[in-house]
């Protein structure tokens, strides 16, 4: 069946998909595919990694905002 699995962060493999929800620390370096924002946006806080308090603004990546079905109706299942 296909749906989210809770893992442990060092489990994490290159090409996993990872659901984030709000306010939850990135695990590992990742690229954004879907956000819930209409305009693919999301905003992370590095000040962890660098200090800064500011927000960064990231987009999700070229070629998958018009992928959003595939995760909402592939990935629907809670974990």
């Amino acid at each position: 069946s296909v749906g989210y699995v809770r893992v442990k962060w060092r489990d994490v493999r290159v090409g996993d998909l990872v659901h984030l929800s709000n306010n939850e620390a990135v695990p590992a370096d990742m690229v954004l595919l879907h956000s819930s924002n209409p305009l693919g946006i999301c905003y992370l806080d590095t000040c962890n990694l660098d200090g800064e308090t500011n927000l960064k603004q990231r987009v999700v990546a070229p070629g998958f905002r018009d992928k959003v079905s595939y995760f909402e109706n592939s990935f629907n299942q809670k974990y």
